[in-house]
This record gives C-alpha cells, sequence and structure tokens, in this order.
C-alpha cells in the first residue's frame, strides 16, 4: 500500500475504519492532521488516533467506543462530546 495524503486518509476513515487501522498499522509513524474536520455523529469506533492533530476538529456526538486517541490540549475541544466508552485515551 502506498502512502496516502490527509484528504486519502479523510475519506478511508470515513468509508472504512479497518481498513484504516490496516493502514495505520502499516505507517505507524505517520503525522495524521484532522485540523478543522467535522465528525459530528460519525462512526468511528475502535479506530486508531493515537498521534492525530484534531486542533479546531468537531468530533461531538461521534461513536469513537473501543478507539485509541493521544489526548492533547487541543483535542480534548475536540472529543469532549464524543462517545469514549472502552476507548484508550492516552496523553
Amino acid at each position: 500500500m502506498k502512502e496516502l495524503n490527509n484528504e486519502e486518509l479523510l475519506e478511508l476513515i470515513k468509508t472504512d475504519v479497518e481498513k484504516f487501522n490496516n493502514y495505520r498499522a502499516e505507517f505507524p509513524n505517520q503525522k495524521i492532521d484532522f485540523e478543522n474536520v467535522n465528525f459530528v455523529c460519525a462512526y468511528l469506533r475502535g479506530a486508531d488516533f493515537r498521534g492525530a492533530d484534531f486542533t479546531g476538529a468537531d468530533l461531538s456526538e461521534s461513536n469513537l467506543e473501543a478507539a485509541k486517541i493521544t489526548l492533547t490540549k487541543e483535542n480534548i475541544e475536540a472529543i469532549k462530546w464524543a462517545i469514549l466508552n472502552g476507548s484508550s485515551v492516552q496523553g
């Protein structure tokens, strides 16, 4: 698989979380920028978002159950109304 840009990653996560996670396993050190992205009510259960930048993004009412998220000052605001049951939030 080739390395994807942020736009391609955004399309991938919105359509197939499992394929997104497989991609992340292949490119674990890629910096992901989801700055200012609208994920309102998105189904992102189990997504591997470790190291992703959500500055200015909106994840309100998104399903992030069992997701892996790196918590930063910027990401706190983005995920404050998300569903986080069983998530691994590090930071």
